[in-house]
């Protein structure tokens, strides 16, 4: 089947999702990217939102380890009960910078889904996903509308 855009690449179904693979100039590289979809493909909507991603030129990098490590020192770092200090000081460590987050969320995918708020047909919302090392079944996912953060938590939530 042929991509949506020219600019995805390994564009496939498996089942129940599709993803593709693009590069992406507000991370500056290549990146998966899902449509979470109920459909038989994925839905304009999520089509429309993938164009503005392999399109918007303003790095991200910075304001996403910026809110990450904001959240992290918030809600992970000391708030977290691993049951034995060796493994939290592992799992989720001191971080004194937010370039320091970086090691602790290897790789990033990009999660559009076909759902949005009432309200937000027209915005653009996607997550930005990433393993972590303080929750490794439930990951991190950082959601974006309009290309603001407006919320962490799983990547599946």
């Amino acid at each position: 089947m042929c991509p949506p855009d020219s600019r995805l690449r390994n564009y496939c179904s498996d089942g129940r999702f599709w993803s593709a693979v693009g590069f992406v100039p507000f991370w500056g590289g290549d990146l998966p990217i899902w449509f979470y979809t109920y459909a038989k493909e994925p839905t304009p909507r999520q089509i429309r939102i993938a164009r503005a991603i392999l399109d918007y030129p303003h790095n991200l990098r910075g304001v996403v380890e910026n809110g990450v490590f904001d959240y992290y020192q918030t809600h992970v770092f000391g708030a977290i009960d691993f049951g034995d200090p060796v493994v939290e000081k592992e799992c989720a460590p001191c971080l004194t910078e937010p370039g320091q987050v970086w090691r602790l969320i290897p790789g990033a995918e990009i999660w559009i889904s076909q759902f949005c708020k009432q309200g937000f047909e027209e915005a653009i919302e996607f997550k930005l996903t990433f393993e972590c090392s303080w929750d490794e079944e439930h990951c991190l996912g950082v959601k974006f509308r309009d290309w603001q953060i407006v919320g962490f938590g799983g990547a599946a939530s």
